[in-house]
């Protein structure tokens, strides 16, 4: 029997220079810890798993070939998701700016000569290392009446008939976790809230018990 060469394990990358770019949106947000593998370079992917465990919302990232010419990595990090504690470390680091938006901070990792995926992986776990676990204030879930609301702001004047079908759609016994369902979305029936994956609703429940 043959054996398709695509099949094949590939080896990772060892250096640096091998590690090729992954294109995807920058500020995707992730809603799932296993999605860091999938959008993250891999000399980032183990600094990355730690600021998700510690509820610190990432940004943007990059640790591939073309950053040995630029002669830097980075971690980008939602600098208003952080906790006033997390805010202070983060500054050791450099100062926030506003990128579309949302204000961000970069933690620089510096690539000296031939870097190795190991070295460039060690030296951002130190600065994931020197972070807190904070609450997850930048997750929140949706109510029906957040939805309704969200409705009516957007569309309110231009489609009122469209608007008005869909709230009383909505509105209807056990519709409102249905669509919730429908749309992918993990909902809590005890709070009757739609969030964007169960991970995101286990750190907002989870922070309950961290301290501010």
């Amino acid at each position: 029997m043959e054996h398709n060469p695509l099949d094949v394990k590939q080896p990772s990358p060892s250096s640096l220079n091998e590690v090729l770019p992954i294109q995807k949106t920058r500020g995707l947000t992730i809603i799932k810890r296993e999605q860091i593998k999938e959008i993250v370079e891999g000399p980032l992917v183990g600094a990355c798993e730690v600021f998700w465990d510690k509820n610190i919302k990432t940004y943007e990232s990059s640790a591939n070939k073309q950053d040995t010419q630029r002669g830097f990595c980075y971690i980008r990090i939602d600098f208003d998701s952080l906790s006033e504690e997390n805010k202070e470390i983060a500054k050791q680091y450099g100062e926030p700016y506003n990128d579309v938006g949302v204000q961000v901070l970069e933690l620089g990792i510096p690539v000296v000569g031939s870097e190795s995926v190991k070295d460039i992986s060690n030296k951002a776990m130190e600065i994931a290392n020197t972070f807190h676990k904070q609450k997850a204030s930048w997750v929140t879930g949706t109510t029906l009446k957040g939805q309704l609301d969200y409705y009516e702001e957007r569309m309110g004047k231009k489609y009122p008939e469209e608007v008005a079908k869909e709230k009383e759609r909505l509105s209807q016994s056990g519709a409102w976790e249905e669509e919730c369902k429908r749309l992918g979305k993990y909902f809590d029936q005890e709070t009757q809230t739609a969030w964007a994956s169960e991970e995101y609703y286990q750190k907002f429940k989870g922070s309950d018990n961290i301290n501010p």
